[in-house]
């Protein structure tokens, strides 16, 4: 295993609206008394009074408001004259700039009337929407009222005293005690900013596990947000009061502080994108995808700032799969991956000597693991990458040429970099090929050589190195070390998005898609690139909505915050949130809210119909006609949602799509499905071994009861 390094790339540009995708003609009529001008819009040249009158705005009007707005936000800033509310305004009024550009864009007139224009402007845009972004950092970190009010709401507020910060950790660790929780929310009133320590405090009692000394006060909790009332706390209790109240007039909160909160931003996309809200700009891709793309950004600089991209992302756990026994494995063969039991495990084979153990050790230290309460440390990460490389490990001489390129745990070193790379190379390590295609790219120990560069990314991504397709996309994009060619990049980054591990290959991916660089352009593709990218963001490993922490909830049994967890994630977009949640409600028959508890189960699984589980479960709904859902059942409906799920290869969905067809005396219909299930592999396969043996067994009887009649008639026929 070995660390990764990213840049990020200059070749990769601002997003531009500069691609006209309107394929509509358009024949002007007469001007209004308005600043409009109406016009008549068909799409069957053929049959032109089939179309609709709209109005279009004059261009350059737009174009003018736009520039100055540009001009008074730009100076106001540099004057320092704006606090944190202008700042989150001056966004809001700059996002809906962005989407009047859009609109001039796919207007095909106004798109080659003004081009240059546009394409000025929206890169004006992006230097102010990074302007804001720098300015609101400076404004938070400054302090003042303002900043206390903003902080996030999952992390440790830096203006929380550590005595407080103290008893949150004993809360946590060695559990809940009512004395001690009692003298810690006295000490909220007399912190510096009691809004965020009643924040901290209201969190608590919403995502730590305790059911029994401290079971779910939902009321209460939310009570303590709002009192709070710092931003990030009216987030935080807009979005639960969505999850389990279904108010959409939450939706407002969110919109208020989209521009600054990431939790806000990410479900408002999420509900944009799904038309559960509306899109203010009238299209829900290129509103949810402009949210979705500021956090991605934030979620790749997480990434550079810890140093690279962990070796192994794990999504969520589905509920389902932990019930069936999926991910059960013997106790004495199962390694742990992560948390304490892991680092004591490495640690043990550490000590006795075990390289590819003292490796692992220092990308523990590197990395750090929060379950293990192990702070990233990069010192520590490279003594024991030394003491593996001088044991002959050849990744960790890549990885001692890595840090010391980048000066982590370690004065920066060009030189040295380019030696522990070239000796890993020389042993065939594809990572240190890259590594020295990097240190030629941008000049590091040896003299800058683009060309030699692409060679040594082009031999790292022949060694099956995903990550070199990264560099080679770039140097095609830029026309660094080969000619320019648009339809090359996007190939490497294509494959560096599929085959690696790296939110910056798939932010790159979402851009070319965005943009129509080198491939078609399409909002949905880059979109979802950009949402993926977003759930990574390290705000998910540090926060308290974690997934560890929702299944850590369900484990112990305080099913109430598990669905809270799994509905919040369900907001958030993500389909293992919905289907976890709905497995709670499903075989719990629990609920924090109004609605029953089948009733907003299916809700949950009908808004991801991409989802093979989801589907699945609709079609259970159906055949079983759950009350106050899907009553009265209904086998026809039901078989159609087992076919969608078995279109997308779900072993389950044709089990239950056998059984049912058995149950209809569609013999036929049930033995086709159990084979295909049959099909798959261990242990998917397990409940449809015997139906499908039986029906095969079935058949060899009926063929052998045909044979000893045809037999027996031949006989008689004779005689």
């Amino acid at each position: 295993m070995n660390l990764r390094h990213y840049a990020v790339f200059a070749s990769i540009i601002c997003i531009c609206f500069l691609q006209p995708t309107s394929t509509a003609t358009a024949v002007t009529v007469p001007k209004s008394p308005r600043k409009t001008t109406e016009v008549w819009v068909y799409e069957d040249a053929s049959n032109p009074w089939n179309g609709k009158s709209v109005e279009k705005v004059d261009a350059d009007e737009v174009l003018e408001a736009i520039q100055a707005f540009l001009d008074i936000s730009t100076k106001q800033i540099h004057d320092g004259n704006v606090d944190l509310a202008a700042l989150a305004s001056m966004e809001t009024q700059l996002y809906e700039h962005f989407y009047e550009l859009v609109d001039l864009a796919k207007d095909q007139q106004s798109a080659t009337k003004v081009a240059n224009r546009i394409f000025e402007l929206n890169a004006s845009m992006q230097v102010l929407l990074n302007l804001l972004t720098a300015q609101r950092k400076v404004s938070v970190a400054g302090g003042g009222d303002d900043a206390a009010s903003l902080e996030d709401p999952f992390g440790d507020p830096p203006m929380l005293s550590d005595e407080f910060l103290d008893i949150y950790d004993e809360l946590v660790d060695h559990g809940y005690s009512a004395s001690t929780f009692a003298k810690w929310k006295d000490m909220a009133a007399s912190e510096s900013s009691p809004g965020a320590a009643l924040e901290v405090i209201a969190s608590y009692m919403l995502f730590q596990p305790n059911p029994v000394d401290l079971p779910l006060d939902l009321p209460l909790a939310l009570q303590y947000l709002q009192e709070a009332g710092t931003a990030s706390a009216l987030v935080l209790d807009a979005i639960v009061r969505l999850a389990v109240y279904r108010n959409e007039t939450n939706d407002s909160v969110l919109r208020t502080y989209a521009s600054m909160n990431f939790l806000a931003r990410m479900v408002l996309a999420h509900r944009i994108y799904t038309n559960q809200t509306r899109a203010l700009s009238g299209d829900a891709c290129e509103e949810a995808a402009a949210y979705y793309y500021t956090s991605a950004d934030e979620s790749v600089q997480d990434m550079v700032d810890a140093g690279g991209e962990k070796d192994v992302f794990e999504p969520m756990l589905r509920l389902s799969d932990a019930w069936m026994g999926k991910f059960i494995g013997d106790d004495f063969l199962e390694v742990p991956s992560s948390g304490s039991e892991a680092l004591h495990y490495v640690r043990s084979l550490a000590f006795g000597g075990h390289l590819d153990a003292v490796h692992r050790l220092g990308e523990m230290h590197f990395f750090g693991d929060p379950q293990a309460g192990l702070a990233p440390n990069p010192h520590e990460a490279l003594r024991h990458f030394e003491q593996a490389a001088a044991g002959g490990l050849v990744h960790s001489l890549a990885n001692l040429g890595l840090m010391y390129a980048n000066g982590m745990g370690v004065e920066a070193n060009p030189e040295r970099a380019v030696q522990y790379f070239q000796q890993a190379a020389d042993q065939g390590n594809a990572f240190a090929v890259n590594g020295l295609g990097f240190m030629f790219w941008t000049g590091q120990g040896v003299a800058k050589n683009a060309t030699k560069a692409v060679e040594y990314f082009k031999k790292a991504a022949e060694m099956g190195h995903a990550d070199a397709h990264q560099y080679l996309g770039a140097a095609y994009m830029d026309g660094d070390g080969v000619d320019r060619n648009a339809s090359r990049a996007f190939y490497h980054y294509e494959i560096a998005a599929n085959e690696s591990n790296s939110r910056q290959a798939q932010f790159n991916l979402g851009i070319m898609y965005y943009n129509g660089m080198g491939t078609d352009r399409s909002c949905a593709r880059a979109l979802h690139m950009f949402r993926d990218v977003a759930w990574r963001a390290a705000f998910f490993d540090d926060a308290m909505l974690a997934p560890d922490l929702a299944y850590a909830n369900y484990e112990k049994g305080d099913i109430p915050r598990a669905l809270l967890h799994y509905l919040v994630w369900a907001l958030v977009g993500l389909p293992e949130g919905a289907v976890n949640a709905g497995f709670l409600l499903e075989q719990q028959r629990v609920s924090l809210g109004e609605t029953a508890p089948l009733a907003l189960a299916k809700e949950l699984y009908t808004m991801f119909p991409i989802d093979a589980e989801a589907l699945r479960k609709l079609g259970h709904c159906h055949r079983d006609g759950w009350a106050h859902a899907c009553d009265p059942a209904n086998a026809s409906t039901a078989l159609a949602y087992y076919g969608l799920a078995s279109a997308m290869d779900d072993s389950e969905a044709l089990y239950s799509a056998g059984v049912l067809h058995a149950m209809r005396g569609e013999w036929d219909h049930a033995r086709a499905a159990w084979t295909r299930c049959k099909a798959h592999e261990f242990p998917d396969n397990v409940p449809c071994l015997a139906p499908a043996l039986a029906m095969e067994a079935l058949a060899w009887i009926e063929y052998f009861g045909t044979w000893v009649d045809t037999l027996v008639e031949q006989v008689v026929t004779r005689v």
